[in-house]
């Protein structure tokens, strides 16, 4: 007999939907190691039957790490507005986004590969296969940067994700010497974050910026 405990640790293992565990225990006698690994597979159909299909909605994920010395971007990419706004969806970006605290600089087909931060006997992969078949959507991992206070200075990354959750800014700030209270700082960087949000500039100054741009 199934039990209602041996779901939920099989759901807590691997994210996947209540009666997809309930389908998997039963097909596996109730051996939670199959189970996984009947999932996976499972995981991997669905996932491959959705592949290549558009993701034009989607979250960026954002932290920033203790004294602002450091902050992260990642973008996780649906299919659909309401999936976005799912809370599934949203914490699949916000793992994501721990993933890239342990696994950091790698490129989007790098990060698939790397040991899941949470379970290293699974990757990403297998995480965002999981994901897919649980939601019913395609989910692509896109852009993910890790930006740190340039070596040697002071200063903080002061970051603006927009309200819908799709535009998100790192800015650098650098400091003459380290502040104690780093509040307006921030404040600024935010300010400085929401410019670049709301105007996609090309460089810092003009100096930046081809003669033939800066003439046309």
């Amino acid at each position: 007999m199934i039990s209602a405990s041996m779901v939920k640790n099989l759901r807590e293992k691997t994210g996947a939907g209540m009666m997809d565990c309930k389908k998997a225990l039963e097909e596996n006698s109730g051996d939670l190691e199959k189970a996984i690994d009947w999932l996976r597979q499972k995981g991997l159909s669905k996932a491959a039957k959705k592949a290549g299909r558009e993701t034009f909605e989607g979250l960026i994920g954002h932290q920033t790490l203790p004294n602002a010395q450091s902050a992260i971007l990642i973008e996780v990419k649906c299919e659909t507005d309401f999936v976005s706004r799912d809370d599934s969806f949203k914490k699949f970006v916000n793992n994501m986004v721990q993933q890239v605290m342990h696994t950091p600089n790698k490129t989007p087909e790098e990060l698939l590969t790397q040991k899941y931060f949470e379970d290293p006997s699974s990757t990403v992969q297998d995480i965002l296969n999981n994901t897919i078949a649980t939601i019913g959507e395609n989910i692509v991992i896109g852009k993910n940067i890790q930006m740190s206070v340039s070596p040697g200075s002071t200063g903080i990354i002061g970051s603006y994700i927009h309200s819908n959750g799709k535009i998100g800014v790192l800015v650098e700030i650098q400091t003459e010497h380290p502040a104690k209270d780093t509040t307006k700082i921030q404040e600024f960087a935010k300010n400085i974050a929401m410019q670049v949000a709301a105007t996609t500039p090309i460089a810092l100054s003009s100096k930046e910026i081809d003669s033939s741009t800066v003439e046309r």
